[in-house]
């Protein structure tokens, strides 16, 4: 099933912080956010859980 995660249940479940998860995405080692508004994003459960 797939559903949007916000960053708070994303560094629970990766159990890494912030810095660390938008680090790996200007690597190219963590998907990339979806934007839901000028000040909230999300990522999809799916690519999380790979």
């Amino acid at each position: 099933m797939n559903r949007l995660m916000r960053l708070k249940e994303v560094e629970h479940v990766k159990g890494l912080k912030r810095s660390t998860i938008y680090k790996l995405i200007s690597e190219g080692r963590f998907p990339i956010q979806v934007q839901l508004g000028a000040r909230a994003a999300a990522w999809k459960s799916d690519e999380i859980q790979e």
